[in-house]
């Protein structure tokens, strides 16, 4: 309660904080409501396997969401260009390339080495400070799907996954392809070309060719439950959808050539892999697909119910890094396997399906046009500069970010900064709640030629403490928005929604409204991702932070009245820039 008290108080008038205050003391009272619901929480975490929070964060976070999960919760992420193919410059809109089709083989090689390393469990674990993480997330990766259900979505996946064949799309037909042999054995990269070669001259040459059931995976999670309802009552159908559910992963291969204005730079390059072509040629409900362009440009889109993006960002990251891909040791690029040919999978479509489909397509299109990513590359300095300040480069990105929304708006917003709570068994994330005081008092202070450089520089470094402070507290569990979120969860009549003012108090849900969702995920230069912002009116930041640069990506909701991140852009190059000039003069002159 004392520190979700310091987090709206930046948020606050006097009168709004003098009513938070009393609604805060009496929630937390001795023998008040709250000790009434954390002892429901403690009963809870008796009764789960692992930690009171793990079912009911998948739930009330992912699973109960309705709306689609295309774009408001899949992100995206752009790999590396392959340093061996590179990129055609001349390939155009409808076709493949070898390139496209090298690139998608190398790539599924070396994503199915890290399934082996998992099932195998010879998967080095991740590291935070010299301390291992738990690593159950990676269980969660391959053979994953989301399938859709009225109310609430659920899981299915396997461990370890044995499944034999990934699911390939090319011009909506979905195919299933075979990457192991007859006899349960990898086969070359060679033989993989092969299959994808085959997928595209299937469809290049079919005369029958299926509606783009895959766009069903964009709708609002009801309207796809009954739509997936109806195709089950087939048994083609229901073929089908057991090689989609059970495949490894998916990869799109995409005839979006350097002619296309989608392609027109990078910033529509990965707007594309956001939102696809408004959600053509997917199936978002798998937890990753992967996407290989035909000029040889390749990315990701992952569905971020059953794992977070840093789990399936190290998959991609270690894909890209053993680029050009090798062969796995023991195959022969020579041996022609035994292995099955792709299966184009069929549907049985019914007239209230088919409609359906149609209003996905409208549906999809109005929200992928509605969103748009902006890339800004911060080429100045990076990480080595800002510890030579002695300041970590994630909190500087952090308080940078600040004073630029400010800058902006005049006044500050609550803003989100996930944090891994995978120190924890089963722990996935917490919120850090970077705006404070401190940093409000820095940002306020920051243009004010009459507060002094040395004034300046120590509310700055008041910014950053009182930042690193609630980051160690959420790492460790003791975050403010979980713990909130599960004692608002054990309510359970109208008396006591209606005594537990704390929630309807007007700063609860202003200090949930992240304007700014912030992530950093550092992944060096192989991997830059985004999303879509949490909130009508708010933005989501993705940033690396890497030796000598910083690359951002930021989104924003067209028809937002108050948003423009061509702006934001501008005024987070020029905070960073900003705050890197005093520090420099401080330092010179002290």
């Amino acid at each position: 309660m004392t520190r979700y008290l310091e987090s709206i108080k930046p948020l606050s008038t006097d009168e709004g904080l003098n009513n938070s205050i009393k609604a805060i003391n009496e929630f937390s009272a001795p023998g008040g409501l709250g000790e009434v619901l954390q002892n429901r929480l403690y009963e809870l975490d008796k009764r789960e396997s692992n930690n009171w929070l793990e079912s009911l964060w998948l739930n009330k976070a992912y699973l109960e969401w309705r709306e689609p999960s295309f774009i408001n919760i899949n992100w995206f992420a752009k790999f590396s260009d392959n340093p061996a193919l590179g990129v055609d410059t001349n390939a155009k809109s409808g076709s493949f390339t070898m390139i496209q089709i090298e690139r998608a083989a190398g790539l599924i090689s070396n994503i199915l080495n890290t399934n082996d390393k998992i099932n195998s469990q010879q998967l080095a674990p991740d590291m935070q400070k010299g301390t291992p993480l738990c690593m159950n997330q990676f269980k969660y990766q391959f053979g994953t799907t989301r399938i859709p259900q009225e109310g609430c979505d659920t899981i299915v996946s396997q461990y370890p996954c044995k499944s034999r064949h990934i699911v390939a799309m090319y011009h909506d037909q979905i195919f299933s392809v075979p990457v192991y042999d007859v006899h349960g054995d990898r086969v070359s990269i060679k033989s993989i070309v092969q299959q994808l070669l085959n997928v595209v001259n299937e469809v290049r040459t079919s005369r029958n060719l299926e509606l783009p059931v895959g766009i069903l995976t964009t709708e609002n999670r009801d309207t796809w439950a009954k739509a997936r309802s109806k195709l089950e009552k087939d048994p083609l159908n229901r073929a089908t959808l057991e090689a989609i559910d059970s495949a490894l992963f998916v990869v799109c291969l995409d005839s979006i050539g350097v002619d296309s204005q989608l392609l027109s730079n990078v910033d529509e390059t990965c707007n594309h892999f956001l939102r696809s072509n408004d959600g053509r040629n997917r199936w978002y409900d798998k937890a990753f697909q992967i996407i290989v362009l035909n000029n040889g440009q390749a990315g990701c889109n992952g569905e971020h119910s059953p794992v977070d993006a840093l789990t399936t960002g190290r998959i991609c990251v270690d894909a890209a890094i053993g680029e050009p891909a090798q062969d796995p040791a023991g195959i022969s690029s020579n041996k022609s396997p035994e292995i099955g040919q792709p299966k184009h999978l069929r549907w049985s479509i019914g007239a209230d399906v088919y409609r359906t489909i149609e209003d996905a397509k409208v549906n999809a299109t109005k929200l992928a046009k509605n969103v748009n990513v902006l890339l800004a590359d911060m080429e100045d300095f990076g990480s080595e500069w800002i510890k030579q300040a002695k300041v970590s480069p994630d909190i500087f990105v952090q308080m940078a970010m600040q004073l630029a929304y400010y800058r902006k708006y005049n006044e500050p917003c609550a803003t989100y900064e996930t944090a891994s709570t995978r120190a924890f068994l089963h722990g996935r994330t917490e919120t850090i709640r970077s705006c404070s005081m401190q940093s409000l008092r820095f940002s306020k202070a920051f243009d004010d030629n009459t507060v002094s450089i040395n004034d300046k520089i120590q509310l700055f470094k008041g910014a950053v403490a009182a930042h690193a402070n609630y980051m160690k507290a959420a790492g460790m569990g003791r975050g403010v928005d979980r713990h909130l979120m599960g004692l608002r969860y054990q309510i359970n009549s109208e008396k006591e929604l209606e005594e537990a003012k704390i929630f309807t108090d007007p700063a609860f849900a202003r200090s949930c409204t992240f304007k700014l969702s912030t992530s950093n995920v550092s992944s060096g230069d192989y991997f830059r991702g985004g999303f879509a912002p949490v909130t009508e009116h708010g933005y989501g930041i993705n940033y690396n932070i890497g030796k000598d640069k910083v690359t951002f990506s930021i989104s924003e909701w067209i028809n937002s009245s108050e948003t423009d991140s061509t702006h934001m852009k501008q005024a987070i190059i020029k905070s960073m820039q900003d705050i890197r000039s005093s520090i420099e003069y401080f330092a010179k002159y002290n």
